[in-house]
């Protein structure tokens, strides 16, 4: 028994062709098959798009209050809502 073995795309462009052609039916074809599952698919996907630009967004923000409670002499409970937002976004 002989088996067919793909082989691999000498153009990327063309395997990007092929991919940009067979998407949107993929993507309609799901649809029609369970609309619900493919609309928490992509908030999900979103969701932890989202996720490493706020933590990030939120590192920052404790470093400048880190920086400028370190200059004004303040303590570091000032930093501890964005320290809590960081934890709550990395954790969940």
């Amino acid at each position: 028994m002989s088996e067919v073995i793909p082989q691999p795309y000498d153009d990327y462009r063309q395997a990007l062709r092929d991919l940009w052609a067979v998407g949107p039916r993929s993507i309609v074809l799901m649809w029609k098959v369970s609309p619900v599952t493919i609309a928490i698919y992509f908030v999900v996907s979103i969701v932890t798009a989202v996720i490493p630009a706020g933590l990030t967004w939120m590192l920052k923000v404790i470093v400048d209050g880190a920086v400028e409670a370190a200059g004004a002499g303040e303590t570091w409970h000032v930093l501890l809502g964005p320290i809590c937002a960081v934890l709550g976004l990395w954790v969940g």
